[in-house]
């Protein structure tokens, strides 16, 4: 049976207006806001009606915080709104606090895959990793996670390190489509970074022998901003709560102007 979200904002705003110093009202009553539009909110579809919501629970979240600072689950739930509606640095900042909740807890660990998506919404992979590596030490096989490193590390041009974790991530989920399209496109992008120069045989030291035709410098950066357009679509997907096969639907876009940037980029004289 469906949760009755109006009877749960109604409940907790009597208990506000009954106790209007009560920092959990400020957030139990932000928090039955947030949830009764939780599906707009994964999709990104703000509405004037959850336009209005959102500066409600804000509102009140912020309360929360105002009367007791180091309210941890305010902060969080603050930081996740903030990512939901795109204000990625409101997001770190908030979610960051939050950290400082027990990291045995599914409040640590929804604090700091916040911060962790929020930098990947910017585009920040360097300071994703940093909060991907510390959620590894405590849950070291949740797909979402492995999957996120393979991702970053792919877009910091450490393919290596992205083969690893999105191999890892296969073993955990065999079938994660994400997953499964990724790491052919890395395996695909290390063999043609340690590939052998194209016209260099024999003798590499005769004069008329050609150099290589491009860098292994050069492909890992072309790889690099193909992961970070990647990186980008994956974190939209994350935040959407569509089903998986819209997801992967999403994505071929991006997998054909990989397969075609490489190969044009190898071709190169």
């Amino acid at each position: 049976m469906a949760k009755d979200w109006n009877a749960e904002i109604a409940k907790n705003e009597k208990a506000l207006k009954k106790e209007p110093d009560n920092a959990n009202n400020h957030y139990n009553y932000g928090w039955a806001l947030i949830q009764s539009k939780a599906e707009e909110l994964y999709k990104g579809e703000l509405d004037a009606e959850t336009k209005k919501l959102v500066e409600k629970a804000e509102k009140s979240l912020k309360k929360a915080i105002e009367i007791a600072p180091e309210h941890g689950r305010a902060h969080l739930m603050l930081g996740q709104l903030y990512r939901y509606t795109k204000r990625d640095e409101d997001a770190i900042e908030y979610a960051r606090f939050a950290m400082g909740l027990p990291k045995d807890t599914n409040d640590w660990f929804a604090a700091a895959e916040t911060v962790a998506s929020s930098y990947m919404g910017l585009e920040k992979a360097a300071e994703a990793l940093d909060v991907l590596e510390e959620i590894r030490k405590y849950y070291p096989n949740n797909a979402m996670i492995l999957f996120k490193l393979g991702a970053c590390y792919w877009a910091v041009g450490k393919l290596k390190e992205a083969e690893r974790d999105l191999a890892h991530l296969l073993k955990v989920e065999p079938g994660h489509p994400q997953g499964n399209y990724m790491l052919p496109q890395v395996r695909k992008a290390l063999e043609a970074r340690n590939a052998p120069s194209p016209g260099v045989k024999g003798d590499a030291g005769a004069s008329d022998m050609k150099g290589p035709a491009i860098s292994p410098d050069q492909i890992q950066a072309k790889v690099a901003v193909l992961a970070q357009k990647l990186q980008k679509q994956v974190t939209e997907m994350t935040n959407s709560g569509l089903p998986p096969a819209e997801q992967q639907k999403r994505i071929t876009k991006v997998q054909q102007d990989f397969n075609d940037e490489l190969a044009a980029l190898m071709k190169q004289p």
